[in-house]
């Protein structure tokens, strides 16, 4: 017996048609194609068509998301003019320095650096960003601190009261300074403030004792007056 579901059943005559005919093989009458199918194929359309809008609708979403966190990164690591003047200027003079031929050269290196300081204007300074890469204590059990700024490039207070006499770096207990960096570690991320040190040979002071350590590895001295984790 022939399956109706195989073929198409002619409404005037109620005979059975392929379902390839467009008219009825016995009286000839146009045949109504079943919609159950054509129903079933639109449906799928619209759920695929929803689905490809959920999800570009989410992966909007999550783009917005990732630019979002992305921007406060950003600002938050962001670094000011004058640190961004320093670091560049701290590379270039270290690489002049390497290339160097001989002490004649490096002393006239170091007379630029000096100059390039000074015009930069470093005195006071709010906001920079480092790492710090040293955090003790001396004798008295006040602080030393030093913080990284580029691989090459630190500030740091005095590691010694003696040194330290007259420039006051060393961090004292009972300090907004000291109590902030209390919970913190080497490898910190951090945001200062503080001031520089003027300087006849350098226009700021530098730690070094050599020629060699200020130009390929200067750390210049430092006050903190704050600082922050990031």
């Amino acid at each position: 017996m022939k399956s109706e579901s195989l073929f198409l059943k002619c409404d005037a005559c109620s005979a059975l048609n392929d379902k390839s005919l467009t008219c009825c093989s016995k009286c000839g009458s146009k045949l109504k194609k079943s919609r159950k199918k054509l129903y079933i194929s639109l449906t799928g359309v619209v759920v695929v068509f929803l689905f490809i809008i959920s999800s570009h609708d989410k992966h909007s979403k999550m783009e917005t998301i990732s630019v979002s966190d992305s921007s406060q990164e950003e600002f938050i690591h962001e670094i000011p003019n004058a640190e961004v003047g320093l670091i560049s200027l701290s590379e270039q003079i270290r690489e002049q320095y390497a290339s160097a031929k001989n002490e004649l050269q490096k002393s006239v290196l170091r007379d630029q650096r000096k100059n390039q300081l000074a015009n930069l204007g470093l005195t006071r300074v709010s906001n920079w960003v480092g790492t710090i890469s040293k955090l003790d204590t001396n004798s008295d059990g006040r602080g030393m601190l030093v913080v990284k700024l580029s691989p090459k490039l630190t500030l740091a207070t005095w590691n010694n009261d003696f040194s330290d006499m007259q420039d006051d770096t060393l961090i004292e207990k009972g300090t907004k300074v000291y109590s902030s960096l209390i919970n913190m570690s080497v490898g910190q991320k951090v945001m200062f403030s503080g001031s520089f040190f003027s300087s006849e040979q350098d226009a700021i002071k530098e730690k070094s004792m050599t020629i060699n350590g200020s130009l390929s590895e200067p750390e210049f001295l430092f006050r903190f007056d704050s600082i922050k984790p990031i």
